[in-house]
Parts: structure tokens; sequence; C-alpha cells
């Protein structure tokens, strides 16, 4: 799974395409912010979501937390260019680009986290109803 997910990210590095040099440096925070948003969202927010009852409101809160995700993911992009990277200030600025790819990319991991959370569930589910038909 993580080899289909991460591979937009290694794709410069398997094809020996020519990027700027801050891109590997880059490498290991996008897959260290994508490795947090997929468990974060796969082990508390996808469960207290199963909670509520109005799912309305689930996918409400579920698009907030992937927009606080954004946000937090640009936050540690803007400081970890300015000083580990030493990029200049006026190179800091995020364009509109950047900002949905962000967001295309959070809620990706996001709906991965719930399929592959959701399809667990559903298996140990089904486990389980056939354990207690076998009981019976």
């Amino acid at each position: 799974m993580w080899i289909y997910l991460l591979y937009p990210e290694f794709t410069p590095v398997l094809f020996d395409m020519k990027v700027d040099p801050s891109y590997y440096l880059l490498l290991p925070l996008n897959i260290v912010l994508q490795l947090i948003n997929f468990y974060l969202f796969y082990f508390f927010v996808i469960p207290a979501l199963f909670k509520i009852r109005f799912k309305f409101f689930s996918v409400i809160i579920g698009l907030f937390l992937v927009g606080l995700i954004v946000g937090f993911k640009l936050i540690v992009y803007y400081y970890y260019n300015k000083w580990i990277l030493q990029v200049r200030e006026e190179d800091l600025l995020f364009t509109t680009r950047i900002v949905f790819q962000e967001i295309r990319v959070s809620l990706v991991m996001s709906l991965y986290a719930l399929f592959i959370r959701f399809t667990i569930d559903w298996f140990q589910s089904q486990k389980q109803k056939a354990e207690l038909i076998n009981q019976n």
C-alpha cells in the first residue's frame, strides 16, 4: 500500500529526472507528513467519526480536519524551507497550485485511511458474525 501511495513522491528519484536539489531534502519531510496524515485519520479521526450519529456532520468534521492538516503541513513546509533550506523570504510564498496540491494529497491520504479502516472493520465484523452463527 505504501509503495502505491508514495509512488508520486519517488517518481523523480526512480526515473532519474532533473529536480531541484532541495527536492531530496524535502522528500523525507513529505513522507513523514503523509504518514502522520494517514495514521492520524486511521487511528483517531475515523473511529471518532464513526461514533457520531449524523453522518453529514462526520463528513463536515472530516473535511475540517483535512483543512487543519493542510494548514499544519503548509506551516511546517514554510519553516522547513526558511530555517533548514535557507530559502529567501520572497521565495517562500505559497501559490494556489501548491495549496490545492496539498489539499488533494491530504484528502487522498484521508480517504485511503477511511477505505482501509472500513474494510478491515467490515472483515472483522463478518468474522465475528460467522463465529456467532457457528456457536448458535
